[in-house]
This record gives structure tokens, sequence and C-alpha cells, in this order.
């Protein structure tokens, strides 16, 4: 019915109104259009009535219109074409007219000259209910309604059961036919129910919104509320009381189960302080304003009629429930720390009062969430001595942050997550924290006392209120600019910048030193176990970084094994891995170098004069060893060229400051590192590479041992060793494709006992001694 009228009246265009049905229920029961003798005026007499209004007002153009929706009410239902036919006789002649003439024109029934148009259709819906083309809101008022003269009482006489004729009178019928009565008797027993007044009714209604039971709403044991006992309201019946209730009730339990939501949101308090003191100021504010919202409606309804009121208490209802939904939905989705953008908060229907109180509660809780943040950065930034995990966490390991920074993998701290903190900000902060931390730390640092010095100065405090006095009322504070303007105000920033500029090049200097001190072996001479720190400065090196190398006595010098600990924050960029792959490629050229070295002896010899093919197995070995150490030697210093290319690129642009240069260093010098393995193919057979050329530099040894023992047929026996392992190398060349390429020149036929001679690639092959042997 609802949705009948709601189209009937209003069209599509409006929602379904519950005071439209009140005003229908209240027409067909007054029936307040009554002749000189208060008998109710019919159907056909109305219509015979609304005919000469018509006629009157000089619209008989319209008359087949009003004809036609007339008919159609009455086919439908003979109460509402009732209740359109009073609706309209109550209507003033001017706003009839005009509603006439203007909605008639609007639907297509008449055109601008007020015409009828031929074969037009009356705007209907599904249920074949047309839409009224005039307007009777302007008289759908349930207050002036309860005004109208009431039917005829029928308690005034005495109640005569039996007429005259021996059968039941009229009056006993009605009273037979009560409501109350009708109930009694299908339930089978008496019946209770309560018959309040309006302030008692509104009262109860109320306290249920409230989440508070009464002797008409109780409460189960699931929360939900349920009527009690069956109610009347003044003139209002059982059924109509009922029905309006229920969509009380159901609203009321939606409500209910949201406070629990929100309630379930605040448990268990954090241990945290901080945490536990946001959760303590919201649920004291939602507290409050749960319990305070309904007297802002009922101090301000007290002089509307009942059916407006009862409407416009649930419309306010709704609102609040409406209010508390985006609350829980919020607060789900609510990380710690994060203030709440406002422009979220579409409260779909909701009143006024209870969206502005909303807001105020966001915007208070947002104002102290963002200065405490503020606040705690700044003593961060200040204070050598400040709480770091109010704000920061500490991952333990840096593997569990994601693309940890140079500063976290020292020191694996992170901000707490916030949608409000732009992921680049709160790395940035965490860097200058971190570093802030180790400068001031650094015992060594000659020019820490500037720091000192402006962490004793309590400023941080001014700076807040500046930072936050700078947002007019306009303009709310936001944590991401209120961040930046403490980032850009606070000096330690520039002071951290200008120390983490010397590390950036101090990185840069420890790179050179450790590529050149482990791929130039020929410098180190015949020991190493022992590090003669003034001796390797004349070659240019550094005596910090000198002292960060540390050698393993266990190793062999054909097996070197080095440690790398440079100070901090130097040793964030030597891990255990890099330490190996640096001493690998210290112990393969060390060794071919050695082997280079035993080859030049055995020229000197008489037995290398006197035997041509051992003369041949020198120059191949000779030319084996050459090949390698000069592809390894090449590629590495092409990868490092090619660092340094980039490092040079990327570190011009001025617009990035310290800690994301050391960031660009740190990745430079993984991929450096990663590309050596890749040289030395480690990452193919696990560091098979050094024990392969051992054993290939062994034999050159021994075969140039023997060669100066004037042992020909031990130095060609080591020679054969020799080629069985360069066979080795080869296949594992032939494993990385990128590699194969500088190595097939070395590749050699085993179909011959004489390898050398039938060499595809080798540039002895063709010697001129070789030939008459």
């Amino acid at each position: 019915m609802l949705s009948t009228l709601g189209f009937l009246i209003h069209g599509n265009e409006k929602p379904k109104r519950l005071k439209d049905l009140t005003c229908l229920y209240m027409i067909n029961k007054n029936q307040p259009i009554r002749d000189e003798n208060d008998k109710p005026l019919s159907i056909n007499d109305l219509k015979t009535e609304l005919k000469n209004r018509v006629e009157i007002l000089n619209l008989s153009n319209f008359q087949v219109i009003i004809d036609k929706v007339i008919e159609k009410l009455e086919e439908m239902d003979d109460s509402i074409c009732y209740f359109v036919l009073v609706s309209t006789f109550y209507l003033s002649d001017s706003i009839f007219e005009e509603s006439l003439k203007e909605m008639s024109v609007n639907q297509g029934l008449m055109n601008h000259n007020f015409e009828y148009k031929l074969y037009s259709e009356l705007l209907e819906n599904s249920k074949n209910i047309p839409k009224l083309p005039w307007d009777i809101s302007k008289v759908l008022n349930p207050t002036e309604l309860a005004k109208l003269p009431p039917e005829q009482q029928i308690f005034e006489n005495p109640i005569i059961p039996i007429d005259n004729w021996g059968l039941i009178s009229a009056e006993y019928r009605k009273i037979l036919k009560t409501e109350e009565l009708l109930i009694s008797a299908r339930e089978n027993q008496s019946i209770i129910f309560f018959h309040l007044e309006n302030a008692q009714f509104f009262a109860k209604l109320l306290e249920m919104y409230r989440g508070k039971s009464s002797d008409l709403f109780q409460i189960n044991d699931k929360k939900h509320f349920y009527l009690g006992n069956l109610c009347r309201v003044e003139e209002w019946n059982l059924t109509m009381t009922k029905t309006i209730l229920a969509k009380h009730l159901f609203l009321a339990n939606l409500l209910s189960d949201t406070r629990q939501n929100l309630e379930a949101l605040f448990n268990p308090i954090s241990e945290n302080p901080i945490r536990k003191a946001i959760q303590n100021f919201l649920r004291e504010e939602f507290q409050q304003f749960s319990e305070n919202l309904f007297e802002i409606f009922s101090e301000n309804s007290e002089n509307m009629n009942r059916h407006r009121k009862c409407h416009e208490i649930y419309e306010f209802a709704r609102g609040f429930y409406h209010v508390l939904k985006d609350f829980v939905k919020i607060l789900k989705n609510l990380n710690d720390f994060s203030p709440i953008d406002l422009n979220e908060m579409s409260f779909v229907g909701s009143r006024f009062a209870a969206l502005e109180s909303a807001r105020k509660i966001w915007k208070r809780f947002n104002l102290i969430l963002i200065q405490f943040i503020v606040k705690k950065c700044a003593e961060m930034l200040t204070s050598p001595e400040a709480e770091l995990f109010d704000l920061l966490v500490d991952e333990g390991d840096s593997k569990l942050i994601r693309d940890p920074s140079v500063w976290q993998r020292l020191n694996p701290l992170s901000m707490e997550q916030s949608r409000c903190i732009d992921r680049n900000l709160s790395n940035r902060i965490v860097d200058l924290i971190i570093s802030y931390r180790f400068f001031v730390n650094d015992k060594k640092n000659e020019e820490r006392n500037e720091l000192e010095l402006f962490s004793i100065t309590p400023c941080f405090e001014s700076t807040i209120d500046e930072i936050m006095t700078s947002f007019g009322p306009e303009n709310p504070p936001e944590l991401e600019k209120s961040l930046e303007l403490l980032m850009r105000k606070l000096p330690t920033t520039e002071i951290v910048e200008k120390y983490s500029r010397k590390i950036l090049a101090k990185s840069i200097r420890f790179f050179d030193f450790l590529k050149q001190f482990f791929t130039q072996p020929h410098i180190h001479g015949k020991s190493i176990s022992n590090l003669d720190v003034a001796k390797y400065e004349k070659y240019g090196f550094e005596r910090e970084f000198l002292q960060a190398i540390s050698y393993d006595f266990r190793s062999t010098f054909d097996d070197c094994r080095f440690g790398i600990a440079p100070k901090e924050p130097l040793n964030v960029y030597t891990t255990e891995s890099v330490a190996f792959v640096y001493s690998q490629v210290f112990t393969i050229l060390n060794m071919l170098k050695n082997a280079m070295d035993a080859i030049i002896e055995t020229r000197r010899c008489d037995t290398f004069q006197r035997e041509p093919r051992l003369r041949y197995s020198i120059f191949h070995m000779n030319d084996v060893v050459f090949t390698i150490r000069k592809n390894i030697m090449g590629l590495v210093e092409a990868a490092y060229v090619d660092m340094k290319k980039k490092l040079d690129l990327e570190l011009s642009n001025k617009s990035l400051n310290s800690n994301e240069c050391l960031n660009i260093c740190y990745r430079s010098h993984r991929i450096f590192m990663k590309e050596i393995a890749a040289i030395l193919m480690l990452s193919l057979n696990r560091g098979s590479t050094a024990r392969i050329l051992k054993m290939m530099v062994t034999s050159v040894s021994e075969s140039s041992t023997s060669c100066i023992s004037d042992d020909a047929v031990s130095a060609d026996r080591h020679y054969q060793e020799f080629l069985k392992n360069l066979s080795l190398f080869l296949d594992l060349c032939r494993q990385d494709r990128l590699r194969y390429s500088l190595y097939k020149s070395l590749e050699f036929s085993e179909e011959s006992t004489d390898f050398g001679r039938k060499s595809a690639f080798s540039s002895y092959s063709d010697d001129i001694s070789c030939r008459s042997y």
C-alpha cells in the first residue's frame, strides 16, 4: 500500500511515506464529507461535486482526464478512490487549477494550449495504478486531518443488544467486531495491552533506540528487542500500532548489532600505552555520542503531532544507524596511527545532527593523532634518548622489510603502516632517525658535537605548535603535510644530510679499494698472511680500509679466505657472501699469476731448449692460462667500469637526498657482485671453478718443476693431467652460453695423443720447432 500511494501521489521521484497511509486511514475512517443530515457522501456524490467544480473553474477540457483517473481508481480500490476525491475536495481552487494544468502537460496528456491529446495514456506503474495529474499532497497533513469531525460516537446512548425485530442491534454488532475481542476470541484467552498517551509512547520508543528495555519493549538473550505486549497509542488500533512498531523494532535491532560490533573493535585493550590511549579516547567519545544524540531530537520535537513525530524518530534513528555502521566500517579498516579522511564518511540518509557529531569526533581524533605522531617524530630526531618503538617497529631482520634501505639493514626498523603517509616519506623519516642515532652514538665522530648541541635545544615543541597553527580552519591539518613541514623545519635533517654525504663519498672510495685489492694479486708478493699496512699504503690504499681486511690462517696460499669487516655503516656492503666472492676473485687470479710465473722460469732451462714437444706443451699451457686470466680480469674490469658509470649518472641527480644515494650505491654494488659471481661461474658449479683451476695450475707447476729438473717424461705426464683438467674446465664453460664464446678457442681434439698438434685454435700448433719432431 505504501508503494501504491507513493506512486499515486508523488510518482517515482519521491520515497514512500508512512503519513500518506495514515491520511488514507483517517479519511476512510472519519468519512469527513457529509450532507446536512450528517450522512457521509458516497463516491458518486463526490464525483458529481467534482464535475460541477470543474465546470465552474472553466476546466472542461480536463474533464476527460479526470474521468479516466477516477474510473481507473474506482476499478482498483474504492478506499483509494474515496481518499483521492476527499483530498481533492479540500484542495483550494487555485492549487487544484495550477497543479492540474502543470502536471497534465508534464505527463503528456495535454498540449501547451491545454487541449487534450488523442490516444494519450495515463502514467501507470506495474500494478496499473495511475499517477494523479493534479497535486493532493498539499492537504495530506495528519495534524489537520485529526481535527476533522469524526463519525458519530456509538456510546452516547445505552447499548441495546437486541432490536425490535429480535435481531442483534447495529451498535452491539460494532462492539462485537472490535479488534480486542476478535484477538481474544482467536487466542481463546484474555489479552493484555498498553493504551499509552503520546508522551509515554515516545519516551519508551526513544529508550529502545538508546538500547534500554522497558515494559513495552523487551530484550531477549540475543540482545534483540521484541514487543512485550500489544499496544494502542491514543486512537490508533492494535494492528496499526503493531504495524508501525514492526519497522521500529527491526531498526532498533540493527542498531543493537552495530553497537555490539563497535564495542568488539575496542576489545581487547592493547598493552601498548599509545594504542590504549587511542582506544579509550574513541570508546568514551562513542559512548557519549550514543547516549546524548537522541537528546538533540527530543529537545526540538515537543510540538510535533504524533504521526510526524513517530516518522521523524524513525528517520533520525535510521540516520544514527548509518553513522554507527560507517564507524564500524572505518574502524575495521583503520590502521594504527592513521587519521581519518572525512571525505570518506558518506552517511547515506543520516540526520544532520548525527553527521555533525560524528565529524566532530573524528576531527578531534585526527588532531590528537597528528599532534602525537609529529611530536614523536620530532623527539626521535632531536633526542637520542627518545623512545623509538612508539611509532617504529623492530622487524628483527632486514629481510622482513620490503626493499630495506642501507640504514634499515644496519638497524631493521620500519614505521607503523599508515594509509595517510606515503611510503617514500615514511622510509625517509626512518632513515633520518636511524642515521641520526648512528651519528650521535659514534664516539669517534669528530663532528657529532653539532648534533649533540642541537639535541639539548628544546625547540621542537614550538616547531610543532607552528606546524599545527599553519593550517587554517578551512584547511584541516593532514598527517603527511605536517610531517613534510617538520622535515623542512628541523635542522637535524640538514645536519644528517651533510654527514651522510661524507659516508657516500667514503662508500665509493671503499668500492675502489676492494676492486684494486682483490684484483691485483701481483702486489701482494708471496706472503699474504701478515698484512704490512705501511707497504700497502705505498700503493695508494687507505689505512682505514686496510685495517678492515683479515686473513684466515687455516687457508692456503692457493685457497685464500679473507674477511672484510669495516666499521659501520660501511659493513652493510660486505656480507659473508660478498667476502666469499672477493676471496674467489683473488684466489683464482693469484693461482693464474703463480702458474705464469712458473712457466717463465722454465724458459731458462736447457730441457726447454732441447725438447720440441716439451716446448710445445709449455707454450700451450701458457696460452691457456693467459687466456683465462685475461678474460677474468677483463670482465671484472668491464663490470666495475659499468658500475661506476651508472653510479655517476644516477648520483648526478640533484633531487636525490643522501639516503637515496646510499641505497643506489648498495644496489649497484650488489649487481656488481652478481656479475663477478657470473664471471667466475659460481652460480653453476657452486665454487668448483677455483678447484678445477687449482688442479690445472698444479699440473702447470709440476710440469715446470720437472722441466727444470731435466725430467721430460714427468713433465709430459703432468701436461697430460693438465689437458684432462682443461677438458673439465671447458665442460664447465659450455654450461654458460654467455661466457663460452670467450673460451671456445681453448677447445682441442682428444683423438690423438698429440693433443696440442690437433688443437683447432691454438696459436702454437704450427710452431716451426714442433714440425720436425
